[in-house]
């Protein structure tokens, strides 16, 4: 009798062990999966603060006559204005500001005044945007590159307008354009 509850046992432990080995080796391969995590990210150049003095600026060019303008090409006096960019990064070299706006139909190197001619803005003349330091002429639509000191944590970049006549005759009215500076760092 011990042989055949030996017998016995042998095929109850077969019955019962072995399946359960096989799920516990299924449940195995189960956690055999691998999972694939991707890591995304920028490094990105140092950035400076927009002082904010220099952010959203309104630069006068004040009341002028009509007939202070006598011919294409005439300026009025230089307004300076600056914009301040404080806690600059070490390793930046180079600051540029893309300048956007409409430019003038009759000088395309100015900038037309108004969001759209109309019969109270005024016509015959745009707006000239400056570099202070060099004088040149800042178009509308294109970039000012200024190279800076890696130590230059403050830094203060000038410019100036003024209005320029386009055409003979000069109409009065609004005199106002908006102009967009958009700051990248290098």
């Amino acid at each position: 009798m011990n042989a055949l509850d030996a017998a016995t046992m042998k095929q109850i432990f077969a019955r019962a062990v072995v399946p359960a080995v096989w799920l516990l080796a299924g449940a195995q391969s189960a956690h055999a999966d691998s999972v694939t995590i991707n890591v995304a990210g920028t490094i990105t150049a140092s950035t400076c603060t927009i002082d904010p003095g220099s952010a959203n600026q309104t630069v006068s060019l004040g009341s002028i006559a009509a007939d202070q303008f006598t011919a294409v090409g005439t300026t009025t006096a230089d307004k300076e204005f600056a914009v301040t960019l404080t806690k600059c990064g070490a390793h930046q070299n180079m600051i540029t500001f893309t300048v956007s706006g409409t430019a003038d139909p009759d000088n395309a190197a100015l900038f037309q005044l108004g969001e759209a001619a109309g019969p109270n803005t005024a016509a015959g003349v745009g707006i000239e945007l400056l570099r202070s330091d060099t004088s040149a002429t800042i178009k509308p639509n294109s970039n000012a590159d200024y190279p800076i000191a890696n130590n230059d944590a403050n830094r203060t970049f000038k410019f100036t307008a003024r209005y320029k006549q386009t055409l003979a005759n000069v109409r009065p009215g609004k005199a106002n354009a908006t102009i967009t500076m958009d700051i990248a760092y290098k």
